[in-house]
């Protein structure tokens, strides 16, 4: 399967714009990776008094409607410094149309969770590109995820049932966890795949995720980065995975005020 594929930078006093790209790459295209821009930079980690470079994020996203054609795409967002030293997010991104991504995702979603990332670029080498030729990780199976992240039948079924409130737009779901940004890549995908395993094919489309506090996704991950604003939290830093209903005035999820839902604790 191939994909069109481009960078955006802030490349000089014009702001970001696409600084490499693959011939295919259409207008709507370029117009729909404008969805990574600046009002990430929160969402890294600090370092001193601004984010820490060198970070990515890690985003299976669905474009806003613009009046244009859709996308699916797949970014890594990684903090840079500019020419000026100031902070600003280099993104690469992989396109997919939105039919093509919903036909993916109705047959098999590990076509989608294990589109090999590794090779994503962190910062910019050339200005041509190649259409990406996805190449599979493997490794999705769900019996071998659910043992991983202790989703019994009850805690998979509390999984599903926030899932289904995100994807109708009931606010993002929030996994909690300690682990820091680099590391939550893996984790973010996986529960998502799991969670479109269980899901009705048709809808699986809507499932979004970020490896960061990005309230846009139907999950996202709160790490050591922090994030706040979440209407649902999956706690998943203790024995027991929370749900808690949140309130999205509230400022830290770290201290969530009251748990409102059941607690379903490991065997």
């Amino acid at each position: 399967m191939k994909m069109e594929q481009a960078c955006r930078f802030r490349t000089d006093e014009a702001g970001y714009m696409v600084c490499a790209r693959s011939q295919g790459l259409t207008a709507d295209n370029e117009n729909n990776l404008g969805y990574f821009n600046s009002t990430m930079t929160s969402l890294f980690e600090k370092d001193g008094s601004g984010p820490r470079m060198g970070q990515s994020i890690l985003s299976y996203a669905v474009s806003e409607e613009n009046g244009g054609r859709r996308d699916f795409l797949i970014a890594k967002s990684t903090m840079r410094s500019d020419i000026k030293g100031r902070a600003s997010i280099f993104t690469h991104a992989y396109f997919m149309g939105l039919d093509e991504y919903a036909r993916c995702m109705e047959t098999d979603p590990s076509a989608i969770y294990g589109i090999d990332t590794g090779d994503m670029m962190t910062a910019q080498s050339g200005s041509q590109l190649p259409p990406k030729e996805t190449v599979l990780r493997g490794g999705f199976e769900l019996s071998v995820l659910r043992e991983k992240y202790g989703l019994t039948d009850e805690r998979y079924a509390l999984l599903l049932y926030n899932v289904y409130q995100a994807v109708a737009g009931g606010g993002s779901l929030a996994l909690l966890t300690q682990l820091p940004l680099s590391q939550t890549q893996d984790m973010v995908r996986e529960v998502a795949y799991c969670a479109a395993m269980g899901m009705l094919p048709g809808l699986r489309w809507r499932l979004t995720c970020s490896s960061a506090a990005d309230t846009r996704a139907a999950i996202c991950v709160s790490s050591k980065a922090g994030g706040g604003g979440y209407m649902r939290i999956l706690d998943f830093r203790d024995s027991d995975i929370y749900i808690y209903t949140y309130s999205p005035y509230y400022d830290s999820c770290e201290y969530p005020k009251g748990k409102t839902e059941a607690t379903v604790p490991l065997p």
